[in-house]
Formats: C-alpha cells, sequence, structure tokens
C-alpha cells in the first residue's frame, strides 16, 4: 500500500494518490474482516519491492534504493540489507520534496514537488496517449523518431528523473538505485536517457563527478515480480515471529 504505512497495526494515513488523508485507515483489520478473520500484514508497497530487488540481486543488493515511476514518485530504501522506514514511515517519500515553489499543486498540498515532474501520471499529463497505448512508449518512440516536441519532452522527464536519483544518493549513498513502476516498462531506452542527464548533471560538478551517479542506476529486472518476492519476505519473516 502506499503511503505512511504502520506495519504495527496495519494503519496508513497519507496514501494522496488513493484520496487517503491524514485520518488513520486501519487497512489490515479491514481487510483480515473481509477474508475470515485470517490475520493480514500491510506494509508500504515500495518498501516490499526494495526489500524484493534485494533480494534478487543477492549479496550485491544490501545497500540500494528503489525508485518507483508510477501514478507518484517515492523510493524504498534498504540499508544493511534491511528496510529503512524511518520515524513515522516517510523514508523515502522524496517525490513530496518542492523543487519550484511556483510549480503546480501536488496532490500532498505543496507545489512544485519532484512528483509533479517525474512521475508517470506527469509524463502522461504531458503528452497523452493518441494510439491507446502507455503515454510513455508513444512519447519515447515518437522522440526516437525525431518529433521536436516529443523530444524536448523526454529530456525534460529524464532530467527530472535524474534529479530524483540525484537527492537520493546525496540523502542514503546507497550502491544501487533501481528504476521501477511503470515507466520501467520502457526498459533500455529510459535508463539510457536518465543516465545521459545524470552524467549532464555532474559535467560541471567535480563533486557529482565523482560519484558516479550514472553507473549506479539500474533497471528492476523484467523477470522478477519485486513487489511480490518482497511481500512474501516480510510474509515468512511475520509467520516466524508469530511461531516463536
Amino acid at each position: 500500500m502506499p503511503g505512511l504505512v504502520d506495519p504495527a497495526d496495519g494503519s496508513v494515513t497519507h496514501a494522496v494518490n488513493l484520496g487517503v488523508d491524514g485520518a488513520r485507515f486501519p487497512l489490515a483489520d479491514r481487510l483480515s474482516r473481509a477474508v475470515g478473520g485470517v490475520p493480514v500484514h500491510v506494509d508500504n508497497d515500495l518498501n516490499v519491492a526494495a526489500l524484493g530487488a534485494a533480494h534478487a540481486m543477492g549479496a550485491d543488493g544490501t545497500d540500494l534504493a528503489f525508485l518507483a515511476l508510477g501514478t507518484g514518485l517515492a523510493a524504498g530504501i534498504v540499508l544493511g540489507g534491511e528496510v529503512r522506514r524511518g520515524v513515522t514511515g516517510a523514508a523515502g517519500e522524496i517525490g513530496h520534496i518542492p523543487v519550484d515553489p511556483h510549480g503546480p499543486p501536488c496532490a500532498c498540498g505543496q507545489r512544485g514537488c519532484v512528483e509533479v515532474y517525474a512521475s508517470g501520471s506527469a509524463l502522461g499529463a504531458r503528452w497523452p496517449s493518441r494510439h491507446g497505448r502507455p503515454a510513455p512508449a508513444e512519447l519515447f518512440e515518437a522522440a526516437a523518431a525525431g518529433d521536436p516536441d516529443a523530444r524536448r519532452i523526454k529530456d525534460e522527464f529524464a532530467s527530472a528523473v535524474a534529479s530524483a536519483v540525484r537527492i537520493l544518493q546525496l540523502t542514503v549513498d546507497v550502491r544501487h538505485v533501481v528504476l521501477g513502476g511503470g515507466v520501467s516498462a520502457l526498459g533500455a531506452p529510459l535508463l539510457d536517457a536518465v543516465r545521459a542527464a545524470l552524467d549532464a548533471q555532474s559535467r560541471t560538478s567535480p563533486f557529482l563527478s565523482s560519484l558516479r551517479l550514472a553507473d549506479r542506476v539500474s533497471l528492476a529486472p523484467a523477470d522478477v515480480p519485486v513487489a511480490a518476492v518482497g511481500a512474501a519476505l516480510v510474509g515468512r519473516r511475520e509467520e516466524l515471529s508469530w511461531r516463536s
């Protein structure tokens, strides 16, 4: 579940893109009742995706951030093999960092947040689907075909995603930033565009250049449902704790 999730009681707040506000929504309790009293554990969707991505990468995945480009934009963070939730569950909610106080309104109530520039929804708003296919795919194809508007929007989107990567790396300095979410279905063209934007942003800064940010970005494995894997890992841990 997106938003601020309390795994201890299964409640959710501030899932702004789903209409859940600051009032606690008792999701685990509601689901448990709906399935006849079976115990339900609730966790943040990106936390479990990050855990699944770390599991898929094996020994090389102990420090990573899973950056989801979907309806919104946020990250799950794994440090030392463990999910970093933060005191309130807000760790990784970088989509709600304002980068332009005069920018478009965000669902969180602020203006000019990273999410309004670097999410799948933001991309769809700037380049609506014209042929019934996913907007990101149509945009990147039009850009590859030389459409000047498509190329400009693609470059601006890649730059915004690169900024989100930079924010993550300058706050948690993980070994890998893994791109996931619906937009990541673009595959190599997305990764190439984001890496090129990171290189461009680092060109005038010896400090950023030394961090080799472009080399530390990768795509979520297309053949592994990382969120489902992470949820299964969390569920297994919960079962073991109940038995003990």
